[in-house]
């Protein structure tokens, strides 16, 4: 079975205004994320603080990561 291709004839034209706005939607600005803290590795080691009972644990930080999440742990800086 042959599959019949539908031909599409464009004017110069249209093909030029078609490539326009493809060209204009690649050249949108890049927006620069700028850091405030230092990134952490998830296998890097670190300290953190129950805020409440002033406990420190030292751990890798990917198992650190629901402790902060709960809100009752910090990060502390070595």
């Amino acid at each position: 079975q042959e599959q019949k291709r539908e031909k599409v004839k464009l004017t110069k034209e249209e093909f030029h205004e078609s490539t326009q706005t493809h060209h204009t939607q690649e050249k949108q600005a890049v927006e620069t994320f700028i850091r405030t803290e230092r990134k952490i590795g998830r296998n890097e080691q670190v300290t953190v603080k129950n805020v409440l009972t002033g406990e420190n644990k030292s751990m890798k930080y990917k198992q650190a990561i629901p402790l902060l999440e709960q809100g009752k742990w910090i990060v502390v800086e070595d």
